[in-house]
């Protein structure tokens, strides 16, 4: 496979190993407590939202329905939060 078709994989979402490292930075995200996109309240979602049935952003670890290339500084603001000790604070 041609370097080109692997770009074409990746950007169309049809490649398995690029789906499932997504699913993988998807679940650690739930584990460093973020939320997911439409569930965020800072990214303007609703805790009691249901599952969407499109993507709410284009390109974040934490929507369904996107290729998974990024997280909001609001949300690498909450992971470094729940990284620091309550006595560093």
């Amino acid at each position: 496979m041609k370097n080109y078709e692997k770009y074409e994989r990746f950007m169309q979402g049809t490649d398995v190993d690029v789906r499932a490292s997504g699913a993988v930075i998807h679940e650690i995200g739930h584990t460093l407590g973020l939320y997911d996109v439409f569930r965020d309240t800072q990214l303007g979602g609703r805790p009691d939202a249901p599952t969407p049935q499109s993507s709410l952003t284009r390109s974040n670890y934490m929507d369904y329905f996107v290729q998974k290339r990024m997280f909001f500084k609001t949300q690498i603001n909450t992971i470094i939060k729940n990284l620091t000790p309550p006595t560093a604070r």
